[in-house]
């Protein structure tokens, strides 16, 4: 398609623009100083991080296409703001724009109108998607003392009791004794599975 095709009802092109990790709202502050358009859709997530010796919970924005973000252009030269000819970013957090080949690669209208339709406001959030859930979803929470099968990480494969649930982190110990030892972790509740 050409890209007079691939304009929206606003006449605006729309070319997907990879973001550096934890950069995503420096890079849509970045394209918009640009004179750019910036359509990023993200959700709102609860996580839990340890600070010291306390747990602290905090909201934080994550991308729905982890690593991706949409600039609307009203010309194809444009990309140029975005990355240069040697494909670095050039605006603050933008990597570059994902290409066919050598040229952008426009999103189709239809598509990404679809999206927005889909998104809770203009500015692109979402409700959390299923995936972004642990695996078992909020139905399955383990407490202290049950036996899970660990899924990922060293001792993937190996049954451990929970010692500690906090958020979505779950501390334990793998059953099994190495050397007199029985061997401690912290995983995500995505990490684990009911023995």
């Amino acid at each position: 398609m050409t890209p007079d095709s691939m304009r929206d009802e606003t006449g605006r092109l729309w070319v997907a623009v990879c973001y550096e990790p934890a950069r995503a709202t420096l890079a849509r502050a970045g394209l918009q100083a640009a004179g750019l358009d910036a359509w990023w859709p993200h959700y709102m997530a609860t996580i839990t991080r340890r600070i010291g010796t306390r747990d602290r919970k905090a909201t934080v924005l994550r991308g729905l296409f982890s690593g991706y973000m949409f600039a609307g252009l009203d010309e194809p030269g444009q990309v140029s703001l975005i990355a240069g000819p040697d494909n670095c970013g050039r605006i603050r957090g933008c990597d570059d724009v994902v290409r066919d080949g050598c040229a952008p690669a426009f999103v189709r209208p239809d598509e990404l109108a679809d999206w927005r339709k889909k998104a809770l406001n203009d500015e692109g959030l979402f409700d959390p998607p299923s995936w972004a859930n642990a695996r078992h979803g909020p139905s399955y929470m383990p407490r202290q003392g049950d036996h899970v099968r660990l899924t990922a990480g060293s001792f993937a494969g190996f049954i451990a009791a929970v010692t500690r649930v906090v958020g979505s982190r779950v501390d334990g110990e793998v059953i099994q004794e190495w050397f007199n030892i029985r061997p401690k972790f912290s995983v995500d509740l995505c990490q684990i599975e009911p023995a």
